[in-house]
């Protein structure tokens, strides 16, 4: 027997067999293509790749995006280095609530919206508190914005600023060989409040904190100085100093200015100059 009659009789046998196939179970029973290759209803194909663990905590930290859309935005800034030897006359000073909530929005790279200026207005203004005729009020509001927007200029423009803080000298620490700065005569706080400073304009506080503080918070003398400051009366162990601050950012969320103090003056009553903390 030849090749090509094993295939044809081979051929013949098959469509035997599925004719007697089907006869045997009857016409209920169809075999087609799709019995042989089922196919399912299913969703449609995905335009990108499911993002499987890990891969979205890589792609927020390669991009700089939260993943969630929940999460507070916190804008990164190169850290600046301090200018160490600008002088001093260059410091802008920051002597209010008004100026510290400037200084935040100044930081923050926004602008204070109309209820904080009329916020702002009533602090530095008594004709504007006393003023009841609405349209003399809003014409003097506008003239007190263009003031503090001149000075929010300045303090976005110029990242340098000074405050005044009163001090007193507590008892002198023979360990430190300092006396601590305090704020008030026999209460053991810190004259820079732990580097958390508060300023409450009205309805809306301003926080100033300083991440050196602790390095400011001694007045270091020798004993034998210690001695004669000692003796004074509590009338002449206080005295003012001037912070001289680098404001370096706000904190995200809140009207916080993060600031680090390049150096600190200290003047006794008769604003004479006794010490300068901090080398330069």
């Amino acid at each position: 027997m030849t090749r090509k009659s094993i295939v044809w009789t081979a051929g013949l046998w098959a469509v035997c067999v599925v004719v007697s196939y089907r006869a045997w179970c009857g016409p209920g029973l169809h075999l087609t293509a799709a019995d042989e290759a089922p196919v399912f209803d299913t969703l449609p194909a995905p335009a990108h790749k499911p993002a499987v663990r890990g891969e979205v905590k890589r792609k927020t930290q390669e991009s700089g995006t939260p993943a969630s859309n929940g999460a507070a935005k916190t804008v990164s800034r190169p850290l600046v280095p301090i200018d160490r030897h600008k002088p001093l006359d260059q410091y802008l000073p920051v002597e209010s609530e008004v100026d510290m909530g400037l200084m935040s929005f100044a930081r923050a790279g926004e602008d204070p919206t109309e209820a904080d200026y009329e916020n702002f207005a009533s602090l530095v203004s008594a004709e504007y508190r006393a003023t009841t005729d609405s349209i003399a009020k809003h014409k003097l509001l506008e003239s007190i914005k263009q003031q503090l927007r001149e000075k929010l200029a300045a303090l976005k423009a110029n990242p340098y600023f000074v405050v005044t803080r009163d001090f007193y000298l507590e008892h002198y620490d023979v360990h430190k060989h300092a006396f601590p700065l305090v704020q008030t005569q026999g209460i053991p706080v810190s004259w820079l409040m732990a580097g958390r400073i508060s300023y409450f304009a009205r309805t809306t506080s301003y926080v100033l904190r300083i991440s050196n503080a602790k390095d400011f918070a001694d007045y270091p003398v020798d004993e034998e100085q210690a001695q004669e400051l000692e003796a004074r009366p509590p009338v002449d162990r206080s005295g003012q100093g001037l912070l001289y601050l680098f404001a370096r950012d706000t904190e995200p969320g809140n009207r916080t200015v993060r600031a680090e103090v390049v150096t600190a003056r200290l003047y006794d009553k008769g604003k004479d100059l006794i010490a300068e903390l901090g080398g330069r």
